[in-house]
């Protein structure tokens, strides 16, 4: 049990997670590379930002541009932090957002086993439209993508 800044004792569930990154890639062109893969949680496949678990003796800089380069084949020129926050209420872990700029994909895919992703570019009207629209599905893409344009003033 917890008990909370007024007093009161509770008895959370607590979900321990790993970290997480998260990466708007943008091209020289500005045209934003996403990930098409299939969620479980849903059935069915969704649009996403580039995304990956961070591992314990990696730091979230080292695991993004790894997370680039396997799942998009990408290699950016440069890769800006865009701060960290905390996963959700009940969960144990945070997630860590980055914009990868002057990304080029010019290297094969190297997916894991369980993987089954296809990389998209579109452009930065084409993307804002589909983040509008909720074709971004999942929370921690949809936070990074915010804070990338914000970041970039576009």
């Amino acid at each position: 049990s917890l008990q909370t800044p007024q007093g009161h004792e509770i008895h959370p569930i607590l979900k321990i997670n790993y970290d997480a990154v998260f990466v708007f890639a943008l091209t020289k062109e500005y045209q934003v590379v996403l990930l098409k893969q299939y969620f479980v949680s849903a059935l069915t496949a969704h649009f996403t930002v580039i995304a990956g678990s961070v591992d314990k003796d990696k730091t979230p800089l080292e695991i993004a541009t790894a997370e680039l380069l396997e799942e998009a084949g990408g290699v950016a020129e440069e890769m800006i932090s865009l701060g960290s926050i905390v996963a959700r209420k009940w969960d144990v872990g945070n997630h860590h957002f980055f914009l990868a700029k002057g990304v080029m994909l010019s290297r094969p895919q190297s997916l894991d086993e369980s993987e089954d992703i296809q990389v998209e570019v579109v452009s930065l009207d084409r993307f804002k439209k589909m983040l509008a629209d909720n074709e971004i599905h999942d929370s921690g893409g949809v936070v990074c993508s915010y804070k990338a344009l914000e970041y970039l003033k576009i």
